[in-house]
């Protein structure tokens, strides 16, 4: 039960970070800047919190509506971003689309069973000349598709098997690898992101290692279900190969570099908020309706039992290209989410909330890209945008 528990795409351990505008004809590099000079160290509290300018948010262009007829996600929307003009928007087992200024979409693509199709799409990202590579998951085993820039079939490359806890992606037109591991030595499990050089290979360049307690592990087996409420590190890349991430269970925030050092450092003094009893309640009733018969109530007992008490200090993180950073805190009863902006040297320079309703998909210049309504017949894909008092 447990492997299968923890296999489900609904349950991923640690959110894997997909950002995401297009162009059929042409394609637009944009200028990375350089990073700001190392040694930023910022704090706040929650007067210096209080103190920030309150961003307001403006309804910007509409994407697409998912009404059923048009071609928008659905449910669980993915973006990324392919260049300056061009996002990809997909969902597990739909159309995979790249759309721009342009009011139509281009087609991915088909989905189905063959040469040239996709069944389940992990990832999407940018190739050279504007091809578009899809990382899928078929019954025959993990792929990676090239398309031309109008979405015609180019080539197929199969990848390495995926090994429970592990997932391929893109930030943006960087490929990565990220994944659970048991420790030999310690026998705690570590989360691990690793930089590639190529979409196809296999290792890389090691961004992150984070111990995940919680999450026991024996090799590839895993021996124990997760708590119902677990800390996870949060982490986004940045389009120079740098890493921004925290721990989660406290509000820390860095940039690291590529030597792994870092660039700069944000910490706040402010409480952890505490999870409700009628947050294990609801948490344990999602969990009772997507398994079934196969999570038994003492399941259930051990799952929240060993869950933590407390929301992550930080949930989620979003970087533009150009190195600004949001910092989400955590989806609590409130009806609205707090994120921080943080200039690319790490410093605060401003705070808005977000409705809960309303999901977050990428974030680029003073723009964002949500899903809104989270929940309704007619969800909306469109940019929001930020202004400052």
């Amino acid at each position: 039960m447990i492997d299968r528990l923890l296999r489900r795409p609904a349950l991923a351990l640690v959110p894997f970070l997909l950002v995401a505008c297009s162009d059929a004809g042409r394609v637009v590099e944009e200028t990375i800047p350089p990073p700001p000079a190392a040694g930023g160290n910022w704090t706040l509290d929650t007067t210096a919190l209080a103190a920030l300018p309150q961003l307001t948010l403006a309804d910007g262009r509409v994407v697409c509506v998912a009404d059923g007829v048009a071609p928008c996600p659905t449910n669980q929307p993915l973006a990324n971003r392919l260049d300056a003009e061009r996002i990809a928007l997909w969902e597990p087992g739909r159309l995979v689309q790249v759309w721009s200024a342009e009011e139509k979409p281009v087609d991915i693509g088909t989905r189905g069973e063959g040469e040239g199709k996709y069944q389940t799409v992990l990832a999407v990202g940018p190739g050279e000349n504007g091809a578009v590579r899809v990382v899928d998951l078929a019954p025959t085993g993990v792929r990676l598709l090239t398309y031309d820039r109008r979405g015609k079939f180019v080539n197929e490359v199969p990848l390495p098997p995926l090994r429970i806890g592990e997932a391929r992606g893109f930030v943006g037109k960087i490929p990565l690898l990220q994944g659970m591991m048991g420790g030999v030595d310690t026998g705690t499990t570590v989360f691990r992101v690793n930089v590639l050089n190529e979409a196809t290979d296999s290792s890389g360049r090691l961004a992150l290692e984070v111990p995940i307690p919680w999450l026991a592990l024996q090799g590839d087996q895993i021996i124990l279900a997760p708590p119902l409420f677990a800390t996870a590190p949060a982490y986004t890349l940045l389009q120079d190969g740098e890493i921004v991430w925290s721990p989660g269970d406290r509000f820390e925030v860095s940039r690291r570099m590529i030597d792994g050092g870092d660039r700069w450092m944000l910490r706040a003094d402010l409480p952890r908020q505490p999870i409700s009893q009628a947050e294990f309640a609801a948490k344990r009733g999602t969990m009772r309706q997507m398994m079934g018969n196969e999570l038994l109530e003492s399941d259930l007992d051990s799952m929240a039992a060993r869950s933590d008490t407390y929301h992550p200090a930080v949930a989620s993180l979003y970087a533009t290209p150009t190195g600004t950073v949001y910092v989400a805190g955590p989806m609590t009863e409130a009806a609205d989410v707090s994120i921080l902006r943080l200039a690319p040297d790490g410093q605060p320079n401003g705070r808005f909330v977000l409705p809960k309703t309303f999901r977050l998909l990428m974030a680029a210049g003073d723009s964002l890209l949500v899903q809104q309504p989270f929940d309704g017949e007619q969800r909306q894909i469109r940019w929001l945008r930020l202004t400052a008092p």
